[in-house]
């Protein structure tokens, strides 16, 4: 659950770093039609203090993510340890989040669902698409879903239950 839970952290978290500089970005992409298929004219005409700013933009976008997972980490382990669980779950969970984060961010590869459930837990920003706010509502959505699997009490006591479970078979 907690994988489940970070996913979601993650993906909101992912949402409010496209909010960072939104404005600037949605213009400067709308203006010069940025993709790999700019001529070089398109290339030297674009200024160099927007150079700095899509480079700055672009460090916030992926650090942002990776903040997030390290937030949940945290959350893991305080939540492990207060609950007297395994401590190594919340670190395994880290770094299969990280490497899904890894394949997604480098290599295009998307092994989660995600693709299929996005369009679902997307739905509350549609009514606000092309705007920041579609970022917005969508991530505070994921991150209140994110932060209610971590501190649902049904599913705290169903990790308690199978700890105790499995302490009375050995």
């Amino acid at each position: 659950m907690h994988f489940i839970a970070c996913w979601f952290i993650f993906k909101a978290f992912d949402y409010f770093g496209i909010c960072y500089d939104y404005h600037f970005m949605k213009d400067f992409y709308n203006h010069h039609h940025f993709s790999k298929h700019m001529t070089d004219n398109e290339f030297r005409s674009i200024n160099v203090n927007d150079w700095k700013r899509i480079l700055n933009d672009g460090m916030i976008i992926n650090i942002v993510p990776v903040a997030s997972l390290l937030i949940t980490l945290i959350l893991s382990l305080t939540i492990s340890i207060r609950k007297k669980w395994f401590w190594v779950n919340a670190v395994f969970v880290f770094f299969v989040a990280f490497s899904l984060l890894i394949l997604w961010r480098v290599f295009k590869i998307e092994i989660t669902p995600w693709t299929l459930l996005g369009y679902i837990f997307r739905a509350p920003g549609y009514f606000f698409k092309g705007t920041i706010w579609y970022f917005i509502i969508n991530g505070s959505v994921l991150l209140a879903i994110g932060l209610a699997l971590f501190f649902w009490k049904k599913i705290i006591r169903f990790i308690d239950g199978a700890k105790t479970h499995l302490a009375e078979v050995v």
